[in-house]
Parts: C-alpha cells; sequence; structure tokens
C-alpha cells in the first residue's frame, strides 16, 4: 500500500488591525497630496514664469493671426533679452492694465515713428512690410502721424491696419507692460504653427513736412 502525503494547509492571510489601515489610508493620502501639490506647484511655474495660452478675440492682426485662434506666449525670453521689431506680442494697454491686446512691434526704443500716407518711416526711413492687409490699409493711408518713442517705450501695430486699436490710439507701450512674444499658434490644428519674425529693410527716404498730430504717450 502506497503512503498518502498531505500537504499543509496554507495559513489564512492576517487581517489587518483598524489602526494599520488607517496607517495605510494616511500614508496613501500624504503621497497623493505630495503629488498633486509637485503637480500643481509645476503648471503655477509654467503659466507664471515660462509660458502663458491666449485666445486671438477679432480681426485686427489678420491675414496673419485668426479670431479664436489657440496661441502659446514665451514669458521668458524678455527678461534676458530686448524685444525685436517684427515680433507679434502679448501686452497690457497703458490705460487698461486688464486687458491683453496682441500687436506687432514696429517702433523700438529711442526711435522716431512717422505715418505718412500709409506709409511707416522710422527715423525718416522707409518700414518695407510684406505681411499686412493691402486691402485693409484705406483709412491708414489717410492718417499722418509721429511721434518719437522714450527709451522704455514701444510703437505697436495691428496687422490689419484699418481695423486694429493701436500704438495710433492707445499711445506707446511701456516695456513692463509686455507679457510676452507669440511662440506657436496651437489650435485649430490645421493652422498650427510657428510665427516668424520678419526680416526688414529700411530705406532712406526724405523727409516732407506735413501737419503732424501727436501721439498719445
Amino acid at each position: 500500500m502506497e503512503s498518502q502525503q498531505y500537504e499543509p494547509m496554507p495559513e489564512p492571510p492576517k487581517k489587518l488591525s483598524a489602526r494599520s489601515v488607517i496607517l495605510l489610508g494616511i500614508e496613501f493620502s500624504y503621497e497623493f497630496l505630495k503629488t498633486t501639490v509637485f503637480v500643481i506647484l509645476v503648471a503655477v511655474f509654467f503659466r507664471y514664469f515660462l509660458v502663458q495660452p491666449f485666445i486671438v478675440v477679432g480681426e485686427s492682426m489678420e491675414p496673419n493671426f485668426h479670431d479664436k485662434e489657440y496661441l502659446l506666449i514665451d514669458k521668458l525670453s524678455y527678461r534676458f533679452r530686448e524685444p525685436k521689431r517684427g515680433e507679434v506680442v502679448i501686452f497690457h494697454p497703458p490705460q487698461n492694465k486688464r486687458e491683453s491686446y496682441i500687436k506687432r512691434i514696429i517702433g523700438l526704443p529711442g526711435e522716431r515713428v512717422e505715418i505718412r500716407e500709409g506709409s511707416i518711416y522710422i527715423n525718416d526711413k522707409l518700414l518695407e512690410e510684406s505681411y499686412i492687409w493691402k486691402d485693409g490699409t484705406k483709412s491708414f493711408r489717410e492718417q499722418n502721424m509721429i511721434t518719437r518713442l522714450g527709451e522704455d517705450e514701444f510703437f505697436v501695430f495691428g496687422d490689419n491696419r484699418d481695423h486694429s486699436s493701436d500704438s495710433r490710439e492707445i499711445g506707446p507701450v511701456p516695456k513692463r507692460n509686455l507679457q510676452g512674444r507669440v511662440v506657436v499658434v496651437l489650435l485649430p490644428l490645421g493652422n498650427l504653427r510657428t510665427p516668424e519674425t520678419p526680416a526688414y529693410s529700411l530705406n532712406a527716404s526724405q523727409s516732407v513736412m506735413f501737419d503732424l498730430v501727436p501721439l498719445k504717450s
């Protein structure tokens, strides 16, 4: 007769005490809270120091930026370098720091900006622009204005000159009001792109006398 072998029965799992369950719950909650706080801090850092989202409202930057496009701006660059001509920026208008505008930098600190019969002159040199909406400059061609920028001021324009509230109306924009430069158009996905800063050629031009209307500063 063969002898039968029996394996010992496994011990039933030990039941956790109420104290152990409470300690496990506290440990899990602590780890979850740490992760949540870390994620929030990273999001806040990106939001207030690196990048910020904006939505275009209106047609003042047509044909290059369109209504309801979703943008990201770089908030860090201007802490280390000066803004450049042609860069598209988001800024607070001097009269209302709760609002945000999108425009293109045209005039730099210390420059003389003149609008003459639909053209822009920087220090008496014609500014060639290939990106503006030519059909949207009818009333712009009738304007004659001039201003000299201060040491920390920028002259900004909308690309759609006839439908833009810019430095012609709100005056020069102080550097401290610049929130950042547009670096990417995210949405809609069909419009995904990174805006390019145009290369300018300033051509000398003879100054012509006009009845000039000074811009508000």
